[in-house]
């Protein structure tokens, strides 16, 4: 949503300030969101959360036989 509305000229501020006060919301978006706004690409998670949570992706999508072929070669 956020390079969408950047592409198309939205204010920066103002679109996170629409999202983060809409449905649009999470947690993730409204602490990372102004982080990437001003630059600061600072890793602020381990990486071994995230090989966590793609394992915990991909164990649900072999267990439904949904192909997730870009997550699996990650």
């Amino acid at each position: 949503a956020m390079a969408l509305g950047l592409r198309e000229g939205v204010d920066a501020d103002a679109l996170y300030e629409v999202i983060t006060n809409s449905a649009g919301n999470s947690w993730m978006f409204e602490n990372r969101v102004p982080h990437i706004l001003n630059a600061d690409y600072t890793p602020l998670s381990a990486v071994d959360i995230f090989v966590k949570d793609l394992g915990l992706v991909l164990d649900t999508a072999r267990s439904s036989k949904f192909p997730l072929p870009l997550s699996a070669t990650a």
